[in-house]
């Protein structure tokens, strides 16, 4: 068997707060040509969000097996193996896993569409810019401040050097370690948890199919649930119907804020 992933961006118009249902399925017609066999149709994704609102997506797919890759020509198809996604900024990023099955086993192939934008994936050097970006706003900003209380019209700011605070690396830490430990400041501590809390927050795949579909396979149903103002947990609990501790519990009982997704388990 051979694999194929497939990554598509829903364009919802940022207007996802709460995913309902997800489903993949494959429409495909098989041609015999004189070099191979011949898959020709598409994956269908279907959903529904924010209660009453749908949406279905299309992937075109154009697959030939030449005769000298095919084990058997009556084990040759395509099926949907599995699939997870991501809510990003209101829409949703999808990646499904095709099988083609009856060929010889080769390299997985991955097809991206071209309009997903590309994030950096590496949560430590996302830490340490944002942590540069903030000691260098706020040493820009003391200076400002110390200029516009020196009467000396001559004072100029370009004459200051101000480094930029950087995480000390692993090696550095592990050589250092016995003679002093590496303290991280209020300010980066503030900072690591809360770009902690937003990948915590932005990400939740599930392999499900549908959400909802309650059966002995599932690997657990949950709703997605975006904060808004003045929400509580008392008034979510109260909208699903569910004790509030669970939901508490669920979340670690963090402080909510609007924008922030709260997992809210199924029950029946």
């Amino acid at each position: 068997m051979q694999k194929i992933f497939f990554e598509k961006l829903i364009d919802l118009n940022h207007q996802l707060n709460e995913l309902v249902s997800l489903s993949v399925d494959e429409s495909i017609n098989y041609k015999i040509e004189s070099v191979g066999v011949r898959a020709i149709g598409s994956l269908i994704v279907n959903g529904e969000y924010n209660e009453s609102q749908k949406f279905n997506e299309n992937i075109d797919l154009d697959i030939l097996a030449t005769f000298d890759k095919i084990v058997d020509q009556r084990d040759f198809n395509i099926k949907v193996e599995d699939f997870d996604y991501q809510i990003v900024d209101g829409n949703i990023k999808i990646k499904i896993e095709v099988g083609i099955h009856g060929v010889i086993d080769g390299e997985d192939r991955f097809v991206k569409d071209e309009n997903i934008p590309e994030v950096n994936d590496d949560p430590i050097k996302e830490i340490e810019s944002l942590i540069r970006d903030s000691d260098f706003e706020s040493q820009e900003k003391e200076v400002v401040e110390e200029a516009a209380g020196n009467q000396e019209p001559e004072l100029e700011l370009t004459k200051e050097v101000y480094e930029p605070a950087v995480m000390p690396n692993k090696e550095d830490t592990v050589s250092n370690n016995a003679s002093k430990t590496t303290e991280i400041t209020p300010k980066e501590k503030m900072v690591v948890n809360e770009i902690n809390e937003q990948l915590q927050e932005k990400v939740y795949p599930s392999k499900s199919r549908p959400i909802f579909q309650d059966s002995e396979e599932s690997v657990g149903t949950y709703y997605l649930y975006i904060v808004k103002d003045n929400d509580s947990y008392s008034s979510v609990a109260k909208r699903y119907d569910i004790d509030e501790k669970i939901i508490r519990d669920y979340n670690q009982d963090k402080v909510l804020e609007a924008g922030n997704v709260l997992i809210i388990p199924y029950v029946p």
